[in-house]
């Protein structure tokens, strides 16, 4: 029959736990319940089977842990994973934290970290803590973290520097893991062999492991905003330094003196630190008087700073890693991890601390919870035959406590002599043997070397340490800035008496515990040892554990909070109970038809069996069901009447007020129309009034553009338009008469008069026009003013308004010849370029009509005033400027004139203005089309202006003359 609880063990025999338990274990189910409170976990050392998952794992077992927080049956709580080094419990732990704490990958990192570093190898574990790890969770009503504490105790550190066997794996994982520009960055090789303090480990050892060990360290920093880089320098000055090794010399007048050696190693270690060489050589090397210091001792100060370090840098990143919050005293849950039970090649003062410390933890949590248990019951009254718990005789803890502040000052024979006088449990065995029988088993342990040599750093070398520039290094070393030593530092029996304490206030927790079971001494999978495994079942107390949680009560209650919690679950007690709470407590039992075995009532408190409290719960949940139901319904039909009361209220109401309202609504009619129209037409005078303050008030704030060409003005309202239109025309013709006041000089007004009128005659008809408005008028593009044979020939002619080269089409052949055209206050002149030689004059007063296109082509026709039977004869009627040579030279036929010029909108605008101003009227008419009329003497032509471009400019493609007919192609 498969038995999945220890407590349906029959008959509850030693023989037949073992039976059973190994039955198990050939299934792969390795774990076993023993009641709500205990679990047995047999370590497998291989892959479990898949259908193995009916077991109940340790995952399960800390739901229900968790389960009974969450529900209130409980406040706080103690997971306690117990087991000898190689049995499972350090993974029993790590499982147990990540089930709890998933959501806090920060804590779950920065344990690792603490493991990587309290952790080492064995001869019997390769995972072995050396040292002591106590998290704190509070947890809230889902089960979630809220807030952890993290608390550490007695780092076995003599493991730095022990050179006999494996050191911490943070050494191994750093080598392993590195990249090659981090280990030349710390003067570090990867082989482990290059330095001494660290031992080689077997060749089995798998070197992945050793990178995944990196890569948690790096997680652990980045998550925890520490400095890798510092970090590892820590790590590096140890191995470093760890190779230093001394060597008497005699000095050049015959004294004795003390060398380091290498040199290279000690100058890259006090780099790493950026101590001064001669600073930490000289506090090594000589004491505080100025003796040197002999090798052997040289060494051992040596070994003791190292371990020192290393120490401090432990407790620096466990204060880093736990937050400064402490856990809460509600939904706290604890987890303690320490040390095994184990035995190194060679047994010291630290193997013996640690060894005891699990059996303080057996002794203050295990033991003492079931004899407080059986003590309890009997005081309640209940007949009980007390399973005898161990009464030990005065072990060697007690020893080391009662005589803890003299030990410090003892020697080591002094030491040994104090514990083998004052323990029976410990024996001598030869000289430099004695042997201590502990919980577990018996150790044998070496007097050599028991204690620490040196216990405190010298000035000198705390001095030295201080000045170092790393950024932790004056974290560790606080006392080296005060110039004075700040006291003894704690000593391993320090840290067991803190630990002790300790234990004493995790007794007030419910205690859970993960018995982790080594069920072979190989390792090996598959393979139960039964003596082996019956060994540790005895000093477990399981069989002590078993018959008290099955034949005794593991539930106990206080009265009143029983009554509290289950009052509801009679009619009786429910809702208020008036009597003596056990009088109500006995008659909630007698209505469920509890029977009589499964309680005892004390004297001052109630006794349970585990099962019962799971059952009473079961009835609490569904009877808050029912009461949730009552109060649902309750609340609904008062809700409802409620409701019906107003609305009967309301209706009342309602017609009392409707029929009001509908008679003041009659009366009322007349006079709101009446009001209507009053007060929509006073609201639209006003509204009309406001518009014309606020637009008035905007033109009055805007800055309005004053030059005559921006048309930037606010849009009005559609009520205002008219008005906005006279008020922008005014406005308009004040800036444009400012403007021209501001003119300084005629030649400025001037100027302007031209653009203007150019504006007037070409704006929106000629597309070139847009261009000639930035460039101002020159006139004289050739410097014809200033020409001398200009000046020589017409020295008496009027004054040259316009001068340029340009191009006369033939009205024969349509062909264009280069020409110099002037324009002067009487005359329109065609010159040579070269001679200034007069090719064609005409009077101004004969120009009628300019015609041009509206494309940007560069061609212009004047049209001259035509007169009957004139055609053939020279120009008459026009009266020759005094001392105008050029005139006497002039002569040709009457008729129309076509020129190109780049300066078009120039020549057009100069032309009009002083054809206007020698005429004293209007000036000649202009006309733009693409067709026109051209005369010249007796030939009529047609201009015909073609574009084929479709661009915006009117490059000229070809000129063509055909039967009268004058093509421009554009």
């Amino acid at each position: 029959m498969e038995v999945a609880d220890l407590l349906g063990l029959n008959p509850p025999t030693t023989e037949n736990l073992l039976r059973v338990i190994h039955r198990r274990f050939k299934r792969d189910t390795v774990h076993t319940r023993l009641g709500p409170r205990h679990l047995l976990a047999l370590n497998p050392y291989r892959p479990l089977r898949p259908d193995s998952t009916a077991s109940p794992t340790p995952e399960q077992f800390i739901d229900d842990m968790r389960t009974r927080l969450m529900e209130g049956l409980e406040t706080k709580q103690l997971l306690l994973p117990l087991g000898e080094s190689g049995s499972g419990k350090s993974q029993v732990f790590l499982q147990a934290l990540q089930t709890l704490a998933s959501d806090k990958p920060q804590l779950i990192a920065g344990v690792n970290l603490l493991k990587i570093l309290g952790n080492a190898r064995t001869h019997g574990n390769e995972d072995a803590s050396r040292f002591v790890l106590l998290v704190d969770l509070q947890l809230d009503f889902r089960g979630q973290v809220l807030a952890f504490a993290i608390q550490t105790y007695m780092l076995e550190k003599d493991v730095v520097t022990r050179r006999s066997g494996p050191n911490f794996h943070v050494f191994y994982g750093l080598l392993a893991g590195a990249d090659p520009q981090l280990l030349k960055s710390l003067r570090l090789s990867r082989s482990a062999d290059s330095y001494g303090i660290l031992a080689p480990l077997p060749t089995s050892t798998n070197a992945q492991s050793g990178k995944e060990t990196f890569e948690q360290i790096r997680l652990a920093l980045f998550l925890h905003g520490l400095e890798e880089r510092a970090f590892f320098q820590v790590l590096a000055f140890i191995l470093k330094l760890g190779n230093i090794f001394f060597i008497p010399v005699t000095r050049m007048d015959g004294t004795a003196g003390l060398q380091l050696e290498p040199r290279t190693e000690f100058q890259e270690a006090a780099d790493l630190f950026g101590i001064y060489t001669t600073c930490l050589e000289s506090a090594l090397l000589y004491e505080e008087s100025g003796v040197i210091r002999d090798p052997i001792g040289a060494g051992a100060l040596r070994d003791f700073l190292l371990r020192t370090i290393y120490a401090r840098l432990f407790l620096f990143l466990s204060t880093k890693i736990s937050p400064n919050t402490q856990a809460g005293s509600s939904g706290l849950v604890a987890i303690l991890d320490f040390p095994g039970f184990q035995s190194v090649e060679r047994n010291s003062f630290q193997e013996l601390l640690l060894n005891l410390i699990g059996e303080k933890v057996q002794e203050v949590l295990v033991d003492g919870e079931l004899k407080e248990r059986q003590e309890e019951w009997i005081r309640e009254g209940f007949k009980w035959v007390k399973v005898d718990t161990r009464a030990n005789p005065p072990s060697v803890i007690h020893v080391l406590e009662q005589n803890g502040p003299l030990c410090g000052n003892r020697s080591d024979e002094e030491m040994v002599d104090l514990i083998l006088d004052k323990s029976p449990a410990a024996s001598r065995l030869g000289v430099d043997q004695f042997r201590i029988r502990h919980f577990a088993g018996t150790i044998t342990y070496s007097k050599r070397n028991f204690q620490e040599k040196v216990d405190i750093l010298p000035k000198s070398l705390v001095s030295a340490m201080f000045t170092a520039t790393h950024p932790w290094v004056k974290e560790f070393f606080p006392e080296g800035g005060s110039g004075h030593l700040g006291g003894r530092p704690l000593r391993p029996l320090d840290h067991l008496h803190l630990f002790s304490h300790k234990l004493r206030s995790l007794t007030q927790l419910s205690l859970y515990t993960i018995h982790a079971i080594k069920p072979n001494e190989l390792k090996v999978g598959g393979l139960f040892e039964g003596a082996l495994v019956l060994h540790q079942l005895k000093y477990h107390r399981i069989m002590d554990t078993l018959i008290v949680t099955r034949d005794g009560f593991e539930i106990s209650r206080d009265f009143e909070r029983f009554l509290s919690r289950y009052r509801l679950l009679s009619l009786r007690t429910w809702p208020r109970w008036g009597g003596s709470p056990r009088e109500g407590i006995l008659l909630i039992l007698n209505d469920l038809l509890i029977p009589q075995e499964m309680f005892f009532l004390g004297r001052t408190r109630l006794l349970l069996k585990t099962h019962l409290v799971s059952d009473l719960e079961t009835f609490r949940r569904e009877r808050l069901e029912d009461l949730a139901l009552l109060i649902q319904k309750t609340w609904r039909g008062w809700g409802a009447f409620r409701r019906l009361k107003k609305m009967k209220a309301a209706q009342k109401l309602l017609v009392r007020v409707w029929r009001n309202y509908h008679k003041r609504r009659l009366d009322l009619a007349e006079a709101e129309g009446s009001r209507r129209k009053v007060a929509v037409g006073k609201i639209q005078r006003a509204y009309l009034q406001w518009k014309r303050k606020s637009f008035i008030g905007e033109l009055i704030t805007m800055d309005l553009p004053m030059s005559p060409v921006v048309w930037e003005w606010p849009q009005p309202s559609r009520c205002l338009r008219r008005g906005s239109q006279e008020i922008q025309r005014l406005f308009h013709r004040w800036r444009c008469s400012v403007y021209r006041f501001n003119f300084r000089d005629s030649a400025e007004r001037n100027r302007m008069g031209e653009k203007v009128t150019a504006s007037t005659l070409l704006r929106g008809k000629k597309a070139s026009y847009p261009k000639s408005v930035a460039h101002p008028f020159l006139g004289d593009y050739v410097r014809l003013r200033v020409n001398s044979e200009w000046r020589k020939i017409a020295k008496q002619d009027a004054t040259v308004v316009f001068a340029d080269l340009v191009h006369k089409i033939s009205h024969t052949s349509g062909k264009m010849t280069p020409y110099l055209l002037a324009v002067s206050t009487f005359s329109l002149m065609v010159l040579d370029p070269r001679t200034l030689a007069l090719k064609q004059r005409i009077p101004l007063q004969e120009i009628a009509k300019f015609s041009l296109s509206p494309y940007a082509d560069p061609f212009i026709v004047f049209h001259r005033i035509r007169y009957e039977g004139t055609e053939g004869e020279e120009d008459k009627g026009v009266e020759p400027c005094s001392g105008c040579t050029l005139f006497e030279e002039s002569s040709g036929k009457r008729g129309d004139l076509i020129l190109s010029t780049q300066h078009l909108v120039e020549l057009i605008t100069k032309v009009y203005l002083v054809v206007k101003n020698r005429t004293g009227g209007k000036g000649p008419s202009l006309h733009i089309g693409e067709i026109f009329d051209l005369t010249v003497g007796s030939i009529g032509l047609q201009v015909h202006f073609v574009k084929r471009s479709l661009g915006e400019g009117a490059e000229v493609l070809k000129v063509g003359l055909k039967q009268g007919h004058l093509t421009i192609f554009l």
